[in-house]
């Protein structure tokens, strides 16, 4: 896999990619071949979930390489996660979805859609969505669970569970 994100990564540049962002630790790896000996920097985000040791020791090596390699984080708590030297090199984003003036009223769907891309693993937010919605009470919105955590029938366990306490809340 981290061949073929490589060879992605290539492709991309040679197409005239000036950055390559890597959004996940899995990806860095590919990204991190891919842009070792050339100029490209290289933006690693950084995200809420648990990594393992060898993820964060591949971090800190990832910060020592020479180029150009920045780590951006969505919250102070995934900087904090990759551990040092990388929570003091993260730029964390307060705001990575900013609210734009005005908003386009083409095409809006009643009741409004919302697409959620979730994982089956408990560190990847399914349980975070499922509070959210029950925070929310029963507001006329239709959502869209797409990625491991929506395939059907729902398989046993945590992500069971989730859908169960989601089809609960209506």
């Amino acid at each position: 896999l981290d061949i073929d994100v490589a060879r992605a990564v290539r492709s991309a540049i040679g197409c005239g990619a000036n950055l390559v962002h890597a959004n996940t630790t899995s990806a860095a790896r590919g990204a991190a071949m891919a842009t070792l000996l050339n100029p490209h920097p290289l933006v690693v985000h950084l995200r809420n979930s648990q990594l393992s040791t060898r993820e964060r020791v591949f971090l800190r090596w990832l910060s020592r390489r020479p180029g150009r390699v920045q780590f951006i984080a969505v919250s102070d708590g995934a900087a904090e996660t990759a551990g040092p030297p990388i929570t003091q090199l993260a730029t964390v984003s307060s705001d990575p979805v900013s609210i734009v003036a005005e908003r386009g009223q083409r095409d809006l769907h009643r009741p409004p859609r919302v697409g959620l891309v979730l994982n089956s693993r408990p560190t990847k937010g399914l349980d975070v969505f499922v509070d959210v919605v029950a925070s929310l009470g029963n507001p006329d919105i239709r959502w869209e669970v797409f990625g491991s955590a929506g395939v059907d029938p729902a398989p046993p366990g945590y992500v069971a569970e989730a859908r169960e306490a989601l089809t609960t809340l209506g």
